[in-house]
């Protein structure tokens, strides 16, 4: 469920203009999520916006999807979500986080010049 999250994730945000999906397997390791990343290990890959997330199974059989939108250049949060939904309902939490993620990522304040 997972990976088919990411999936969707990555795929509607690969669409935003002005922004780039990138592979960070080699550094995901220094992420501890949920608390803050190594903020220094993603600036040097000149990173401005970094997008981190995890599942977690709850009682009744639910899931929990996480995330939280860091601010790089800032070293702040800024924004974060709890999703909880039944597995069989997963494409429906990947669309809305997706679609939560573009609208903070097209936020004035979040515009990759600034």
């Amino acid at each position: 469920v997972a990976n088919r999250i990411l999936y969707i994730v990555k795929e509607r945000l690969a669409g935003l203009e002005n922004y780039a999906v990138i592979d960070t397997s080699d550094a995901i390791a220094y992420t501890k999520f949920p608390g803050a990343p190594d903020f220094s290990v993603w600036q040097s890959r000149h990173i401005r916006f970094l997008v981190l997330g995890q599942i977690s199974i709850r009682e009744k059989g639910k899931l929990m999807l996480e995330e939280r939108v860091f601010d790089v250049r800032e070293h702040t949060v800024l924004t974060g979500q709890q999703v909880y939904f039944l597995p069989d309902d997963w494409r429906e939490a990947a669309n809305y986080l997706a679609d939560a993620l573009v609208v903070e990522l097209n936020h004035p304040d979040s515009a990759p010049n600034n």
